[in-house]
């Protein structure tokens, strides 16, 4: 009998140190596993993150680049190259379009991903028409317009300009900000 309960003991030890065992080890286990999980989503999150900041910072560099080109597309020194009545009409007209076409693109990257410079963008594009519909009075009147009429125009185009510079010089100050920002 004693040899029985020694045989009872020593199994029930066996099982009781088993049960222990396993029970800590699936404990170290959970742990691990949750220190994995957290250790992945930490890194998917700073992936997703990064991907996020290269994506603002490529689309205020796109952004910043058609806006450049549209402010050059205004610029006095086109005026004169427009009105010097080698482009017709059609070419006017065809380049209006296109010029359009490009603001359109730019004001949907704009309220996609700057929404808040919506407003600001209406302003350049409505400058943009305000600059294109003096500049066809001079494709129109060609170099059959008084020098006071020239002058006039000009002046109203050199008015749109800077008007145009300064709505794209407060939307530049803060793409510089939002992209320090991004970068730091």
């Amino acid at each position: 009998m004693d040899q029985t309960i020694s045989f009872l003991t020593g199994a029930f030890t066996s099982i009781l140190i088993v049960i222990i065992n396993n029970y800590f080890q699936r404990k170290r286990d959970l742990q691990q596993y949750n220190r994995e999980i957290q250790k992945e989503s930490t890194k998917t999150a700073l992936i997703a993150e990064a991907d996020h900041r290269n994506f603002m910072i490529e689309s205020i560099e796109k952004v910043s680049q058609s806006l450049f080109v549209y402010y050059e597309s205004i610029s006095l020194t086109y005026s004169v190259i427009d009105s010097s009545g080698k482009m017709t009409l059609e070419d006017f007209d065809r380049n209006y379009k296109e010029d359009v076409r490009q603001l359109s693109h730019l004001k949907s990257l704009i309220l996609s991903r700057f929404p808040q410079f919506t407003h600001k963008i209406s302003k350049v594009i409505n400058h943009h028409n305000n600059y294109w519909g003096h500049q066809r009075l001079l494709v129109l009147q060609g170099k059959n317009i008084d020098q006071e009429s020239l002058k006039n125009i000009q002046f109203i185009i050199i008015e749109i300009q800077n008007a145009v510079r300064e709505e794209l010089d407060q939307i530049e100050d803060a793409f510089y900000s939002i992209a320090t920002e991004l970068t730091s």
